[in-house]
């Protein structure tokens, strides 16, 4: 193993320095601008199986080059060097194996951009979740016009849920059998940015902001219901008022009569 560093995995965005190809690469290598998921370059190197580790600290160079604020995850099996970052990534590789690792690196970036998303996304419900929690015991006539709001948070909430269920299969795949290139390469890639534990995290966390809005939509439909129950009560003494009064009418008539 040539190197290991663990990162948040964040959504690729586009680099904010020109790619440039680096010094001293073999003939034939070559940058795609943004095509990585999200609009990241990706830096592709034929090389010789004995001679890709070689080439780590030029790649180094050339992914330091972005605005990332995370280093570079390195993996280095069987003659193939991935060097990845959100915004940059780099496959130094045997020309026959170079399609397979790239595709390897595209699908794990595919993979790690949602789950940042995901990520983003239940950071921005935990800002309105204290100020919710009083909502989960009991709305309150001054919190009644705040119901629409709840309902969308909820929404969001389950939405992201049901993201990360269909995202959570892509990250815990088993291993192939037999053992791939690009199989492995995916299994160490996940390893390094801890997707599997990032998942479990999030999974965690949408679970009690979840809780939250179910309490503040079932205390909502308490107090609906509460409401309806009191105008019924009311339309049924006004209504017993009205035939005892028709009654008494009656009464004082015959009695006249």
């Amino acid at each position: 193993m040539t190197g290991e560093h663990t990162h948040r995995g964040e959504l690729p965005t586009s680099a904010t320095v020109a790619a440039e190809l680096p010094t001293g690469l073999p003939a034939g290598s070559r940058i795609e601008p943004a095509a990585l998921p999200g609009g990241g370059d990706l830096l592709l190197v034929p090389v010789a199986p004995t001679a890709a580790a070689a080439l780590l600290p030029q790649l180094l160079a050339w992914a330091e080059q972005s605005d990332n604020a995370v280093p570079p995850v390195v993996v280095e099996l069987y003659g193939t060097l991935v060097l990845w970052t959100p915004r940059r990534a780099a496959v130094a590789s045997p020309a026959d194996r170079l399609p397979r690792a790239t595709a390897a690196v595209t699908e794990f970036t595919v993979t790690a951009a949602e789950l940042a998303e995901i990520e983003r996304a239940i950071a921005g419900l935990w800002r309105n979740y204290e100020a919710d929690l009083p909502c989960g015991f009991a709305v309150t006539a001054a919190d009644a016009g705040r119901v629409p709001e709840l309902a969308e948070r909820y929404r969001q909430s389950m939405s992201l849920a049901g993201r990360l269920a269909r995202l959570s299969p892509r990250i815990h795949q088993p291993p192939q059998h037999p053992p791939t290139l690009a199989g492995q390469l995916g299994e160490r890639l996940r390893d390094r940015c801890r997707l599997a534990d990032r998942e479990e995290f999030a999974d965690d966390q949408l679970e009690t902001i979840v809780r939250l809005y179910e309490g503040c939509g079932q205390r909502a439909s308490d107090r609906l219901l509460a409401q309806r129950e009191h105008v019924l009560t009311w339309v049924i003494v006004l209504l017993l008022a009205a035939e005892t009064v028709l009654l008494l009418v009656d009464l004082l008539a015959t009695a006249g009569g």
